[in-house]
């Protein structure tokens, strides 16, 4: 897809790099001049606004030649602190979260680290397999178990394309019998699967060996949290 230059908003926080470097800028120029081809520059839509999160140096280049647009790899979601936030269509057939009337909203956030985590809500199986066959990153280091774990709403299609190294369970205990069941149908050690019953959020993050720290945030209301609060 090819988006106008004055359509593109570069100021709103999505820029991951200290500075633009000129020197890039000028040599992408030159390369476009004789005819380069460049891979689109990724851009965040959310439903009103086309936010750029990756190709500045594409995007000055592109300026600086005089050309009205650049090729852009248009995705529902936006960035922000260099945390990637994605919505995906759940429905089979839609083009857009917002073209999939009555589907589960899926939220993909990838950190600025490469950590990920998926949310898939609440799909069923006929979702579940339509992302499974969907273009675009699923794999997750963390995942939540889709309808509190149930195995009927996945498949294994989609258990393979997320690939999850932990995965978290709602409105079970530890202990639960039935952790074991989900560990077998996700591939996972029972060990890795989080059960979280409480009322709240659930704070993860990996410890330098790769083991997590859990810890149950209580909350008066409902809020989302891609990362932690200042004390």
């Amino acid at each position: 897809m090819n988006i106008s230059l004055d359509k593109l908003i570069i100021n709103a926080g999505t820029q991951s790099r200290a500075k633009i470097d000129e020197n890039v800028v000028a040599e992408y120029a030159d390369r476009m001049k004789e005819g380069a081809q460049f891979p689109p520059a990724v851009v965040f839509h959310d439903g009103a606004e086309y936010f750029l999160g990756d190709g500045f140096h594409r995007y000055f280049a592109a300026k600086k030649v005089g050309s009205p647009g650049i090729a852009c790899d248009v995705r529902e979601g936006w960035q922000w602190d260099g945390v990637e936030f994605q919505l995906r269509p759940g429905r089979p057939g839609s083009a857009s979260p917002a073209d999939a009337r009555g589907s589960s909203c899926v939220l993909w956030i990838r950190a600025a680290g490469g950590d990920s985590l998926l949310l898939p809500a609440q799909v069923d199986a006929l979702e579940a397999e339509s992302l499974g066959r969907a273009p675009g990153d699923l794999r997750a280091t963390v995942a939540l178990a889709p309808r509190n774990g149930s195995v009927a709403a996945i498949t294994p299609r989609f258990v393979s394309r997320v690939a999850p190294r932990w995965l978290v369970v709602t409105g079970l205990d530890p202990g639960d019998a039935r952790l074991a069941a989900m560990a077998q149908a996700w591939g996972l050690p029972v060990a890795r699967v989080v059960p979280l019953s409480r009322v709240g959020a659930l704070a993860f993050s990996l410890r330098g060996d790769g083991l997590p720290r859990l810890e149950t945030v209580q909350a008066s209301r409902p809020r989302w949290l891609w990362r932690r609060p200042p004390p």
